[in-house]
């Protein structure tokens, strides 16, 4: 199943811009999934496995180093690319 996830980042720091584009260089290293953005969040797009690991494994390495995170998301179960 294909899907489509909108996400966004709020570091609950100051200096919020580098954590959040080294997350989007991170998902966007993904293989099999598409990833776009724009000024306020970040699309995802891809079949379900391979989109959620790929969150799960980037939103994980982000909160561990640079620490307290808010994640928004919207997911949809279709390719709204």
């Amino acid at each position: 199943m294909k899907i489509s996830v909108d996400l966004s980042l709020y570091p609950l720091r100051d200096g919020y811009v580098e954590p959040i584009r080294a997350f989007i260089a991170a998902i966007s290293a993904c293989e099999n999934i598409e990833v776009q953005r724009n000024r306020i969040s970040t699309q995802v797009f891809g079949e379900y496995d391979m989109v959620m690991n790929a969150i799960q494994r980037c939103l994980k390495e982000t909160f561990e180093k640079e620490g307290t995170f808010v994640m928004i998301s919207k997911i949809l179960n279709t390719d709204r690319t």
